[in-house]
């Protein structure tokens, strides 16, 4: 069960939560084990990423080509979807490091 930054459970756009770490990603490279990234805007590409949250659970985050996959401690603004086609999401903030 995911939480949102607020100790909700519920994850219902719009809502703010913080990424613990990314479990997979749409550029995955199944083969080598690596998430490579292209260099070039114009070869990035939509999709799923799979980010752990803190406070607990995963979500799909449904990511356009202009975002990169989220990082450990990035903020981020849940703006519509939902848990089963993923979250459209942008980046809201960065947490400090601890």
């Amino acid at each position: 069960m995911a939480t949102a930054l607020n100790g909700s459970t519920d994850i219902t756009p719009p809502c703010r939560v913080q990424v613990q770490g990314v479990v997979s990603s749409r550029y995955d490279n199944a083969q080598s084990r690596t998430t490579i990234r292209p260099d070039s805007w114009d070869e990035r590409i939509e999709g799923i990423d799979l980010v752990e949250l803190v406070g607990g659970g995963t979500i799909r985050l449904h990511s356009s080509p202009m975002q990169s996959p989220p990082k450990a401690g990035w903020i981020l603004l849940l703006s519509g979807g939902n848990a089963g086609q993923g979250f459209t999401w942008t980046l809201y903030g960065i947490a400090p490091h601890q």
